[in-house]
């Protein structure tokens, strides 16, 4: 396995800024031009990828390099071949091996380790005269670049990106891995730097940059100093570049301001031009306590600084060493949480660049102990063990992502902080031989004969054929998961390939796991074409069949996974077990391992997209494998490109053979194991029963062509706007409202199990409830019982649950997190809105327009507030404009004898400027503020009032502000009148109930039948007429001071207020509620 001790991880490469490069003697170019088959490879890191570079060349005869994000190769002036960009691109500072092979008739490029592209090629050059060229245009690092004398097959590449070419392959082994750079060839030819090219030794770290911080994140209780009087060691790799800032900021975890938190610094001393390190306990002012280190830390070194606390006496380690102690009080206040920055302290509750470390951090482990003098020497050579209790976190910057190796938590970079790692000429290692840094195979670990008689045992065959319908369905996911029928083509023949392996050829398959027992050992052993080797022995009693089978399963879904995308042999330890065992409480991969036999290619894609989630990916492979640290980054930069979804079709096929041995695996399950069940939530329902008055949500639709399917939350549906629920204030006031959510596991189990949600907002969490299943499914109603939905009146808002299960009382885990958008009405919608239990009721409310409504009366908590809020928006906040030439209605239309509203050309309107336009009329202005309002549980209907003794001669009326429009006028002149004039009317829409207008503004004056200065009023909540029905002696006197509405429209006259008079709705409109279509 790989070395338990730690080491600073450098490595050294060939830095190049893009001006210089390296050259070695034309004669290596001899191979190259076209005349007989060869392949090159290289390993090269990019800072910026410009337009064109030369990774290697001669001119004239051919040139390998990129163009952007891509790989090109050119045989002298023919066309340039191209890597396809769908299939993979290069990415800015990241570590990239690059590959391209021609068998004399076709050039074929790769990238790391995958076929790209190929593409037909005939030349026959002469022998070029000039250097060949390594780095030209290139701006980064080179590590190798080597030339074959064979066009290598596609596992030929895949198995020399981490292993050493067969031998008498090579023609040129250019190593820049070591000072001076050599060429490990037969040929040793020449290499000379060119311009500023250097070999620097690169030691992976983050760079602060000049005012850059780091900030971990869920890191609140990483909190060393909290409890005031709690133990802490805090120990860190720190390098100092620059003396920019005389106080710089290792681990601050608390305003340098505030009596509370710990600080661990570096503070400049210009007596000796070093640094001193300073351990800080609360403020920086005269209340807090320090220690400053009589040792130093020179500018331009890396060094070990660690400071501990074991409740009394805080101390200071330099490098191992102690350097001082002192005894220190309690920190003045408590603290519940850190406020926790690395590389700048905290002043006035933000990071500041004023402290920023300038240089580099490569690690900072945190621990809930004080630990020994031992202890932190033994840490600096030794990584801490990630499942020690006292250790609370191990900032790893060394690879990316950067996670808190303990609980895999990401960190965050900001304001110019990078992971690109510590720079520095490196030392000259001449004469030193070529380390090895290829991943070897590991040792078989039992008798070849033994080994070879088990391997010739192996047969699938009859498991393969028994379970062939399980092998189809997965292999049916995973082709039914693209769309290209290429694509379909290139699965299916992957998983077919798989299958005929397992069945009849099992060694030819890339990594299959068996299980025996030899001799009172129990042995697990993978076998790969290449061989046999046993991965994990154990005394025969120490572990039962159960335990057995689960390290296999596990190990044959990650260790295949491995194999398939790097090439790599996995081997067991104690260490890799516990790892294992960590991937498996991730709800993600608990859910893909409870496919079984149903696991596909693409589970096995998303196991290993949740171990880089979580932040396990890293380790797991340090466990895994045996390598040295510069294939470890090699092999970690690729597994993360694939897991974080830089991956294609190529990689899904790749993963056939894992999925296919995990489910022969699978099959094998013992007797006597029971796992764990795996809770899944299959859906959420809000209103599971819509003719019941249970307290469920009511019953909704999107718009008149789409309802809202029910269970309303299903797999998938990831946004609020998705799964949404409606509540009304009056249903649920006083009660407790409920949903309904159904479970499933894979198996029938006898374990007992609870679930719950956190968070919810104004639906409330849902406390912990034990779960009983009918064989594999659970269907359960919660109740709702923390819900806030009457607090706020109308409103809209989007809440999110964490849903949670709890198998005998262990941990709880994430099985879902279901987003959700909540409408709150005031009571259950009226008329031309229904409820039922029809869900293709097209007048069910539509959440189209209740994201309107909730907006516009958005707060209210009464029928009159609604229709007010409501009023003011439709007359004055969505651009509508009075038709002025002749007063025409365009929302509304006769269908079927009854006039209805063209709600969604008016929706159409509200989102675009659509519809029908912006042009309306009273009769529009009416049904918009009916059918908005009564959406919300208001109850008015859209009436009309005219002269009813003789319709056709209309009233006349006082100037008004119309919709839309900025002067005073009577309606329609010269007449100047109303044939009828139509709002929203509450009651029974006679004289004493009030209506509300959006289509006008009136005169509220106390003479609005004047023609001086109008005082505007919107009529919302103002009765018809305060004077009843009885008919006035006219003209009224003045002034006229009653809040009534007729009085305020009409003219002083027996043609004016003498002919408006209540009529009732508009015959055909459905009682002034008209129908939405």
């Amino acid at each position: 396995m790989q070395s338990p001790f730690r080491t600073d991880s450098s490595y050294v490469a060939l830095a190049l800024d893009a001006l210089s490069s390296a050259r070695t003697s034309a004669a290596a170019g001899n191979l190259l031009t076209g005349a007989r088959a060869f392949s090159i490879d290289a390993w090269i890191r990019f800072n910026g990828l410009p337009a064109e570079t030369v990774v290697i060349g001669q001119d004239g005869v051919f040139a390998f390099g990129s163009q952007g994000p891509a790989v090109y190769f050119q045989f002298g002036t023919q066309s340039v071949i191209l890597s396809d960009l769908a299939q993979a691109q290069l990415q800015d500072d990241s570590w990239h091996y690059i590959c391209i092979t021609f068998d004399g008739a076709m050039v074929r490029l790769y990238i790391d380790g995958r076929f790209n592209t190929g593409q037909n090629a005939m030349a026959q050059l002469p022998a070029g005269t000039l250097p060949v060229v390594f780095g030209q245009g290139l701006q980064g690092l080179v590590r190798r670049i080597r030339i074959y004398n064979v066009p290598l097959s596609a596992q030929a590449v895949l198995d020399n990106m981490y292993g050493p070419p067969t031998s008498g392959t090579l023609a040129a082994d250019f190593d820049f891995s070591v000072n001076p750079a050599v060429d490990r060839g037969p040929f040793a030819y020449p290499i000379s730097l060119q311009g500023s090219a250097l070999a620097f030794k690169v030691s992976p770290a983050a760079s602060l940059g000049t005012v850059g911080f780091i900030r971990p994140m869920g890191e609140k209780a990483v909190n060393p100093g909290g409890g005031q009087t709690d133990p802490y060691t805090v120990q860190t790799w720190v390098y100092v570049a620059a003396r920019l800032n005389p106080v710089q900021a290792i681990f601050v975890n608390s305003d340098l301001m505030l009596d509370t938190g710990i600080a661990l610094l570096l503070q400049y001393d210009a007596t000796v031009s070093a640094y001193r390190v300073v351990s800080q306990r609360g403020s920086d002012s005269d209340s807090g306590q320090s220690l400053t280190s009589s040792g130093t830390i020179p500018v331009g070194v890396w060094a070990n600084v660690a400071t501990t606390f074991d409740g009394v006496t805080l101390s200071i380690y330099l490098n191992g060493v102690l350097d001082r102690t002192r005894v220190c009080a309690p920190i003045p206040l408590y603290s519940q949480f850190s406020d926790l920055v690395i590389g700048a302290a905290i002043a006035q509750g933000v990071a500041s660049g004023a402290t920023t470390l300038q240089g580099y951090v490569r690690e900072v482990d945190v621990w809930s102990v004080a630990l020994s003098a031992a202890s932190i020497v033994t840490n600096m050579a030794v990584p801490p063990d990630l499942e020690s209790v006292s250790l609370e976190a191990a900032y790893v910057f060394s690879n990316s992502p950067a996670r808190n190796q303990v609980n895999g938590h990401p960190i965050g970079l900001a304001e110019g902080a990078v992971l690109s790692g510590q720079l520095g000429p490196a030392p000259v290692s001449a004469g030193v031989p070529m380390a090895v840094e290829e991943a070897p195979p590991p040792p078989m670990g039992l008798d070849p004969d033994l080994m070879a008689e088990l391997r010739a045992g192996l047969d699938f065959s009859d498991l393969v054929e028994r379970h062939a319908a399980d092998f189809d369905a997965a292999m049916d996911a995973d082709i039914v998961a693209f769309a290209d029928p290429r694509d379909q083509i290139l699965i299916a023949s992957a998983w077919r390939e798989a299958r005929r392996k397992l069945a009849l050829e099992p060694t030819s398959l890339p990594f299959l796991v068996t299980e025996h027992r030899i001799a009172g050992d129990r042995l697990i052993v993978v076998h790969r074409p290449a061989g046999s080797y046993v991965a994990y022995r154990a005394d025969e009693a120490a572990l039962d069949d159960c335990t057995m089978w689960k390290i296999r399963l596990v190990f044959t879904l990650i260790g295949g996974a491995i194999d398939a995308l790097t090439g790599v042999g996995s081997t067991l330890t104690d260490k890799a077990i516990v790892q294992l065992g960590r991937l498996l409480t991730l709800p993600r991969v608990a859910a893909q391992m409870a496919a079984g036999v149903r696991l596909t290619a693409a589970g096995v894609f998303a196991v290993l997209g949740a171990a880089y989630t979580a932040g396990l990916l890293r380790p797991l492979i340090v466990a895994l494998i045996d390598v040295g640290f510069w294939t470890l980054i090699r092999i970690i930069a690729n597994l993360l490109l694939t897991a974080s979804g830089v991956g294609s079709v190529r990689v899904i096929a790749s993963l056939t053979a894992t999925a296919a041995t995990f489910i022969s695996v699978y099959l094998q399950k013992p007797a006597s194991c029971d796992p764990l069940p795996v809770v899944n939530m299959a859906s959420l329902a809000f209103d599971y029963s819509p003719t019941s008055a249970a307290g469920d949500a009511l019953t909704i639709r999107r718009n008149y062509g789409n309802d809202v399917a029910v269970p309303e939350w299903v797999p998938g549906r990831r946004n609020a706007v998705d799964a949404p629920c409606a509540y009304a204030i009056s249903s649920v006031s006083g009660a407790t409202p409920s949903v309904q959510v159904v479970l499933n596991i894979a198996d029938v189990t006898t374990h007992s199990v609870r679930i719950q949600a956190t968070g919810g907002g104004i639906l409330g969490a849902v406390d912990p409830v034990s779960v009983t299943f009918t064989g594999t499914t659970a269907t359960l109603t919660l109740p709702l019982s923390h819900h806030t939905l009457a607090a706020g009146g109308v409103q809209r808002t989007d809440v999110a649950w964490t849903w949670q299960y709890q198998v005998d009382g262990g941990a709880w885990m994430t099985m879902a997190v279901t987003q959700h958008r909540v409408y709150v009405v005031l009571s259950p919608p009226n008329a031309p809105w229904q409820q039922g239990a029809l869900r293709t009721n097209q007048q069910l409310p539509w959440t189209d327009v209740l994201d309107f409504t909730c907006e516009w009366a958005k707060g209210a908590t009464t029928p009159g507030q609604v229709l007010t809020m409501v009023t003011t928006r439709v007359n004055s906040g969505i651009g509508l404009s009075y038709d002025m030439t002749s007063g025409a209605s365009f929302y509304t239309a006769q269908s079927a004898g009854v006039s209805r509203f063209l709600c969604g050309l008016f929706l159409d309107y509200l989102r675009t400027g659509g519809g029908n336009g912006r042009t309306v009329n009273c009769t529009d202005c009416a049904t918009i503020v009916t059918n908005f309002a009564n959406i919300a549980g208001v109850d008015v209907f859209a009436s009309i009032m005219l002269n009813t003794a003789n319709p056709s001669t209309g009233f006349a009326c006082n100037p008004i502000l119309a919709v839309g429009q900025t002067t005073w006028a009577a309606p329609f002149p010269p007449g100047n009148s109303f044939s009828y004039h139509e709002v929203t009317w509450s009651g029974t829409g006679s004289y004493p109930d009030a209506i509300y207008d959006a289509c006008l503004q009136y005169d509220t004056g106390p003479n609005p039948w004047g023609t001086g200065p109008h005082t505007a009023g919107l009529p919302t909540n103002v009765v018809f007429s305060t004077l009843g029905a009885a008919l006035p002696q006219l003209p009224l006197p003045t002034p006229f001071t009653a809040n009534s509405y007729r009085e305020g429209l009409a003219a002083n006259s027996v043609p004016g207020i003498g002919r408006c008079l209540p009529f009732g709705p508009n015959p055909g409109s459905n009682a002034g509620r008209r129908p939405v279509i």
